[in-house]
């Protein structure tokens, strides 16, 4: 009667709910003593009830994986690019593509993460918020990899990028940074307030600009 209990495993949204999803996944096998599917896998056995208990099981773990993965960018994009089937009757294959895909990285991406992460600039972004959450994004695929630079150079890092073009603020963040109390999470907060004033100056209308602009039109 275990098995007919209703799974519910959340969408696996790529890096960022890795960890939570494959805890969803667990329990959820633990549940009806399925794990071993995913651990190390199941050979077919030899009996036909035996088999067929084996490949309803298969198939429940099967609908449970496809079922969470609907992310088309950050989960079924590199699952593709990984050379995903998703006929794949091996719910352990299929369990360690995901996985790979969305955070095993070799070691060439590795340096190009790094090197991203560790060159960034703010004026080559669009907007403080796309700078922000290139920030983030990448501090996570490289710690989730093993690859942690830890939170004092992470910081260091995100306030290099924004020397040139916050110079002002710059200046109070390398204070308190020295001082041991500016944390990764002080530095988003304060990013993120920032960004929400650039947003509503660059959506207010210049009407002053466009008339002096019009003005030079028509004198040329």
């Amino acid at each position: 009667m275990a098995r007919e209990f209703q799974v519910d495993v959340p969408s696996l949204q790529g890096i960022q709910n890795i960890d939570s999803w494959k805890r969803a996944i667990k329990f959820a096998l633990q549940l009806r003593c399925l794990t071993m599917y995913i651990d190390k896998g199941v050979p077919e056995p030899e009996g036909d009830d035996e088999k067929a208990q084996w490949e309803k099981d298969r198939a429940f773990i099967s609908a449970i994986l496809l079922k969470s993965i609907v992310d088309e960018i950050d989960v079924i994009g590199p699952m593709k690019d990984s050379g995903w089937d998703p006929s794949e009757k091996d719910p352990k294959k299929t369990y360690d593509l995901i996985i790979k895909s969305v955070v095993f990285l070799e070691k060439s991406d590795m340096s190009y993460l790094l090197h991203d992460f560790t060159h960034m600039h703010r004026q080559n972004y669009p907007s403080l918020r796309s700078y922000i959450a290139k920030a983030n994004y990448l501090k996570e695929r490289l710690k989730v990899a093993g690859y942690g630079l830890g939170e004092n150079q992470e910081v260091a890092i995100v306030l290099w990028g924004l020397k040139d073009t916050h110079p002002d603020h710059h200046a109070d963040w390398i204070q308190k940074f020295n001082g041991g109390s500016l944390t990764w999470a002080a530095l988003m907060n304060d990013l993120q307030a920032m960004s929400v004033v650039e947003s509503r100056n660059y959506r207010r209308p210049k009407a002053s600009t466009s008339v002096k602009s019009t003005g030079s039109e028509m004198s040329s």
